[in-house]
Order: C-alpha cells, then sequence, then structure tokens
C-alpha cells in the first residue's frame, strides 16, 4: 500500500502539486480567520442570573428570591450544577451545563425558566452577558479638561458605553468611578403637615410628572397632525413645578413643600490613580468565543471617532491595557517554539542520517501539518492559541521530551560520529600495519 502511495505521487507531480498548494493556501486562510487569544479559554459554559432587590437583608433576597430562582432552573436540560450567592439586595445564581449544549441554547433555557418565576413586584432578573473571565481585552480612562467626575460619568454612560457597545463581539462595558448624577427630592415634613400633603401623595405626583402621554391626532383638511404631552423631567425647576394638591384652590407644588437639588448617588466603590482621588474608567468585556484580534481593532477604530468627532473639545478616552500586545508575544513565543522544534528535528535527523536532502524533506512536513491542524480547528472551532499550546506541550515533548532531552540526543548523536570515525581510523591503521 505504501509502495503504491509513493509511486503515484511520483507519476503524477502536477496532480500533488496542486494539492499541496490548495492545502496551503487553505490553511494560510483558515488561520487568518482562527481566533487567535493570549490565553485559552478553558471556562465551562455557564449561565449568570443577576437580581437587584434593593434595600432588603441578605435573609430576605434569600427566601424571596433566590430559593423561588433555584427550584425554577432546577433540572434544566444539561445542567450539572447551580451556585448561588446571596448579599444585601443582590442575588446571584451560576447554573454551569455539560458540552452536549451550546452557550445560546443554555442561556434560551434559563431565560424561558426565568419568566415563570413567582418574585415580589417590580423584581426582574437578568442574564449576565456572554462573557468569561479572560474577556477583559480592553481598558481605558475618561479624561476632560476642566470637567468633574459627575459630567465625565454622564458621557460615559449616555456616550462612550452606546458607542463601544455597537463594536461587533462587544458583550459589555463596566464602568467604575465618577459621580452619578440623580435629582434629590428632600420633603420639608413641617411644610407637608401645614398644607395637609402626605408621603404617598408626594411620590404619587412624582411619578405622574414624570411622563409623557399621547393625545391622539387632529385633521385638518388632508392633514393629520399627531398630540402628545411632554412630561418628562429635565432639569431641578420642572421637577419643583409639579402639582402635588390644592388648597381653595391654589396649587401645591413639590417646591413648596421640599428642596430640589441636584446631587450623585452613593458611591459603591473607588477608582484612584496617581494623586487623583475620583477617575472614570471603563472596562471593555469580548463576548465569549470571539476573534480578540478583529474586536480589538473594531474598539480601537470607535475610539479615534469617539476622540475625533463625538466626544466634547477637551474629552478623551485614554486606553492603559490593550491585550493586543500580549496576544502578538503570545504568538511570537509559540511559533518561536516552533522554529526552535523544527531545527533540532532538523539537526537530530542529518547527525543521524547525514544526509540533508533527507533531513529537509522530514522538517518540511513541519509547517505542512500545522497548516492542515489549523483547517480542522477552524471547522471544530478551537482557537489557534490552544491548538498551539497543545502542540508545543505535547507533540514537542513527546519527540524531544524537552529541550535537555534534545540536547542530550545531539550530542550521543555527536558520540556516535566520533566512535564511527574511531573504527573507521583504527581499520585503515590495521590495514596499513598488516603484510601484503
Amino acid at each position: 500500500m505504501l509502495n503504491r502511495i509513493i509511486q503515484f505521487a511520483l507519476d503524477q507531480k502536477l496532480f500533488v502539486s496542486l494539492g499541496l498548494l490548495i492545502l496551503i493556501l487553505s490553511g494560510a486562510l483558515a488561520f487568518k480567520n482562527l481566533p487567535v487569544e493570549a490565553f485559552p479559554d478553558v471556562s465551562d459554559i455557564q449561565v449568570n442570573v443577576i437580581t437587584l432587590y434593593p434595600g432588603r437583608a441578605a435573609e430576605e433576597v434569600e427566601k424571596q428570591v433566590t430559593i423561588p430562582i433555584e427550584i425554577a432552573l432546577s433540572g434544566l436540560p444539561n445542567s450539572v450544577r447551580i451556585f448561588s450567592h446571596t448579599q444585601f439586595g443582590l442575588s446571584f445564581l451560576m447554573v454551569t451545563f455539560n458540552d452536549k449544549t451550546t452557550d445560546f441554547i443554555a442561556r434560551q433555557q434559563v431565560a424561558e425558566r426565568l419568566r415563570s418565576v413567582d418574585l415580589p413586584p417590580g423584581i426582574q432578573p437578568e442574564i449576565a452577558p456572554l462573557s468569561t473571565a479572560i474577556g477583559e481585552i480592553y481598558r481605558f480612562r475618561l479624561k476632560g479638561i476642566g470637567k468633574d467626575t459627575q459630567e465625565l460619568r454622564t458621557l460615559q454612560d449616555w456616550v462612550v458605553e452606546k458607542q463601544l457597545r455597537q463594536v461587533p463581539g462587544v458583550a459589555d462595558v463596566v464602568v467604575i468611578g465618577g459621580q452619578v448624577k440623580q435629582y434629590e427630592v428632600n420633603p420639608n415634613l413641617a411644610k407637608m403637615r401645614d398644607y395637609k400633603v402626605s408621603l404617598g401623595e408626594l411620590f404619587e405626583a412624582l411619578s405622574r410628572g414624570n411622563a409623557n402621554a399621547g393625545g391622539g391626532r387632529v385633521e385638518e383638511g388632508r392633514q393629520q397632525y399627531l398630540l402628545r404631552s411632554l412630561g418628562l423631567f429635565k432639569s431641578s425647576a420642572e421637577i419643583g413645578s409639579v402639582v402635588v394638591a390644592e388648597n381653595r384652590g391654589v396649587p401645591i407644588l413639590v417646591k413648596d413643600i421640599a428642596e430640589i437639588r441636584t446631587t450623585y448617588a452613593p458611591p459603591q466603590g473607588l477608582m484612584a490613580q496617581d494623586e487623583e482621588d475620583d477617575i472614570v474608567v471603563g472596562t471593555v468585556l469580548m463576548r465569549k468565543g470571539e476573534n480578540p484580534s478583529l474586536v480589538l481593532e473594531g474598539i480601537k477604530q470607535r475610539v479615534e471617532k469617539l476622540n475625533d468627532e463625538i466626544l466634547p473639545k477637551g474629552v478623551t478616552i485614554e486606553p492603559y491595557y490593550d491585550r493586543s500586545w500580549l496576544i502578538d508575544k503570545t504568538l511570537r513565543t509559540v511559533f518561536g517554539n516552533l522554529v526552535e522544534g523544527a531545527i533540532l528535528v532538523v539537526l537530530v535527523l542529518y547527525l543521524f542520517l547525514v544526509n540533508a536532502r533527507a533531513a529537509a524533506i522530514v522538517a518540511m512536513t513541519i509547517p505542512l501539518a500545522l497548516l492542515s491542524t489549523f483547517i480542522g480547528l477552524t471547522i471544530v472551532g478551537i482557537t489557534a492559541t490552544t491548538a498551539l499550546s497543545l502542540a508545543v506541550s505535547r507533540e514537542w515533548k513527546l519527540i524531544l521530551m524537552s529541550r535537555s532531552l534534545s540536547l542530550l540526543i545531539v550530542l550521543i548523536a555527536l558520540l556516535h560520529r566520533l566512535a564511527l570515525l574511531a573504527l573507521l581510523s583504527l581499520a585503515v591503521l590495521c590495514n596499513h600495519a598488516s603484510p601484503i
């Protein structure tokens, strides 16, 4: 069988050459489209469910939120375990699946079960973005000349985050630092008692006043005019003008019984740098399974657009962590190991075979085998870094066991050559010494 294959390859040189060319082009194209990560992603298929229950103790959150969600998610197909964590105002559950399902099917199954959970009014569980622990690929800081942290945080929440989420492959943008702007209404209980207004009436008035309403349409000839009422708050002055009640035909406004001011939400954390106590930073999370090189390229283009066209003058995005350099360093290291291994193989073959042509023929199969591996990885869906790591850690270790063992093999081969030369020299001397 082997003789037939060799004979076919020798007889059909054009066919073999075309097949080799197709293999090289297909392998190069597969490597170009293959995701390359700095760290191999070996995480399980997981779905995280996060539920906020503000102002509630951990015991209440456990009984009213965590346990009902655990019961609803129990028995999901291909699920192997459920982990839950409850703290003040927060419920967190992690559902782990086996490899028989996919991330999207698992998330769909969890979402279907969550619809049937009986939770307190106004409580809605959310599924965390599809990202893993190694998904943090880009970190940046938002700087602005003459801007305080509240203005920077507002730009971050309403402008920067919206733009970065539109980049293909981005799962989420996590923001830390800065003051979250909010309008605060502080009731004056003495004035409320004088005006005979309760807290319930004040809350109802604020909820009723902060809304838009549709008014139908009015026809005039062949034209129609659509009517609507705009009531969403835009400033603290509009909040103070909301009518709470009336006293003998005189309206009682919010500003008559409460103090309205623009402030910030209580901070839940702090981000500092050098001598600055409070800064605004963001972390971009990559969606699981995406190509980090392409995602980073899209993020950089969007950041450049934000700095040049969208953000106000003097406000810039300055990255302080970018995984591109780590990916490049990983590739250089892995390919360097492959080249070193190939050189050692060629050297060992030459020392044993004493034939440079035979050693070169064997060495040529190494890059061809690597290209064929890229084709298979693209079909299966495994990242290039994982495959190259396995190639370095298994294939070369099985062939050479380590660099020290490789050097030992080379030393043995050299000693073998010296021994052969010594025997040949001894044989020549013996022939010259013997009588004719």
